[in-house]
């Protein structure tokens, strides 16, 4: 069986709005790391391990990336984690959550048109850290719901829960699914930063940024008139 114990995924709405802040999460994890440095904005095992590379082979003057995208993202938990808080529906609390990050990432979008060659440091930092602070606000949300298995866009543990949940005599097909869909957007979501950015870094973010508000809106408008 699986090593994970399921759970029914409440509200309704709840899944298809976490697999589209996936595609979000792909899109800004490709731009942050195509142009930003190097390094990703949420995936802070990829930022630890890449700052350890680092330190071993530059010093402690590589590190400022590095540095700013870990600070930004906890951070960024600490205002996730205050913005959650309150008694109201569960869409509501929600909906303002993903409001502050899509805010954060459409300052990130405004920070990208800083000319690199006027300053460097500016033109990498400032945008990786709201986009950092963005990711750790979505995390805070996608937490709060706590839907099964989509709990934050980590391909590891789906990857390895696929393969738990092919010996799995109950509930794999849904589970596997879903585990299958997790990766696939992911996947798609760095599609499209990609090939995006190659156009324009700003617009990929903005891209990331309206799908963030759909979310949101999406959440609040389905769960009009229901108890979640």
């Amino acid at each position: 069986m699986s090593l994970e114990s399921p759970k029914v995924a409440k509200p309704r709405w709840a899944v298809s709005n976490v697999l589209a802040l996936n595609v979000a999460t792909g899109i800004v994890e490709a731009v942050s790391f195509a142009h930003f440095g190097g390094l990703f904005s949420a995936f802070v095992t990829g930022t630890i391990v890449l700052a350890g590379l680092h330190l071993g082979t530059g010093g402690l003057s590589t590190l400022l990336p590095y540095g700013v995208a870990f600070v930004a993202f906890v951070g960024g938990a600490f205002l996730g984690g205050s913005v959650i808080r309150g008694k109201k529906p569960r869409a509501t609390i929600y909906a303002r959550a993903l409001l502050v990050e899509a805010l954060a990432l459409a300052l990130a979008a405004g920070a990208a048109f800083i000319p690199a060659q006027q300053n460097p440091a500016a033109a990498q930092l400032i945008p990786l850290a709201l986009l950092a602070l963005g990711m750790a606000v979505q995390f805070s949300a996608t937490r709060y719901l706590d839907v099964p298995f989509l709990a934050f866009a980590a391909a590891t543990g789906q990857v390895h829960g696929i393969a738990n949940d092919l010996l799995a005599r109950r509930g794999m097909p849904k589970l596997l699914s879903r585990r299958l869909l997790a990766l696939v957007t992911l996947l798609v979501g760095a599609l499209i930063g990609a090939l995006v950015a190659l156009w324009s870094v700003p617009a990929a973010i903005a891209i990331a940024t309206l799908i963030v508000i759909a979310s949101a809106v999406n959440a609040r408008v389905a769960s009009l008139g229901s108890v979640d």
